[in-house]
């Protein structure tokens, strides 16, 4: 395992200053910990994390904090939550992962430092979160969407999938409206979503039909997780209101057994607009169903 040979790294060389815990130890004593803090043991549990944690175990380190946070030990939270940085830089962890642990510390200028860095290197991740950290701006400092724009410009080049879409944000919300829109197409053409979602509506809106149609289909399409429902009829809804409900009757059917009431009603009447009223009963119906079920269930403890 990667974290093994990450912690052997670690732990050998503390056992040579005189700390005698092995790999197994160290893990052990994590795990011990962690099942204690689970089932509600927490100050059983502290001395394993605390054990596992200074012998270099990073998700040891986070859980202490995580515990001292809900004792209102913001210090001690803080300390543990450094600790697990430094641990992570050390075992070569991401530094996406770094940055993570120092801003949950309040070092924001050093997890900056520890992205910028990692971009220059060719780190897309980094590039990425880093334009995100710039664009929203740290604790005492305000956003710099110049140089947001920079990062977002190399974690693109990079092939980061996220990062468009982004970028492409960005851009038409400070009203540059044709160049957010190239990277929105990027985003989308990459396999994002919500890009072509986005590009979707706004072509419907605006009347480019052609348009419209590419990117809902684009954000209706099935990957690795199935379809989304919404995405589905969103589609279908286009394509009903362009008198083609006939087209979208295929993609109903497919959300139909799934459906939640509020899209069991949304294709109700879709399906009525195409005469098929019959189809249309039945999915009121079970939406009716559905919501008296979730009545009689109650409140969930």
């Amino acid at each position: 395992m990667r974290w093994f040979a990450r912690l052997e790294g670690i732990v050998r060389p503390q056992a040579r200053r005189g700390r005698q815990l092995s790999v197994a130890e160290v893990s052990a004593a994590y795990w011990r910990g962690s099942s204690l803090r689970h089932e509600g043991h927490v100050r059983r549990a502290v001395p394993h994390l605390r054990r596992a944690a200074e012998a270099g175990h990073v998700p040891a380190a986070f859980e202490l904090s995580l515990v001292f946070a809900l004792r209102g030990r913001e210090q001690e939270r803080l300390a543990w939550l450094g600790r697990a940085a430094e641990s992570a830089r050390e075992q070569g962890y991401s530094a996406s992962r770094v940055a993570t642990y120092l801003g949950l510390a309040k070092r924001s200028e050093q997890a900056e430092d520890v992205l910028r860095q990692a971009a220059e290197n060719g780190d897309r991740d980094a590039a990425y979160d880093l334009g995100r950290l710039l664009e929203a701006g740290r604790r005492g400092a305000a956003a710099r969407p110049a140089e947001a724009e920079r990062y977002y410009l190399i974690a693109c080049e990079l092939g980061h999938v996220e990062a468009p879409l982004s970028l492409g944000s960005m851009l038409m919300d400070a009203d540059r409206p044709q160049e957010g829109e190239r990277y929105c197409r990027l985003a989308a053409e990459r396999g994002n979503r919500a890009a072509a979602r986005r590009l979707g509506n706004a072509a419907w809106t605006v009347g480019r039909d052609q348009d419209a149609e590419r990117y809902l289909r684009m954000a209706a399409q099935e990957d690795d997780v199935g379809r989304d429902a919404d995405d589905v009829l969103r589609l279908a809804e286009f394509l009903a209101s362009k008198g083609r409900v006939q087209e979208a009757l295929p993609l109903l059917r497919d959300i139909g057994d799934r459906a939640e009431p509020a899209r069991l009603r949304a294709i109700s009447t879709l399906l009525r607009r195409a005469g098929l009223d019959e189809e249309a009963q039945d999915y009121h119906d079970r939406a009716d169903r559905w919501e008296e079920l979730d009545a009689l269930d109650g409140p969930f403890d």
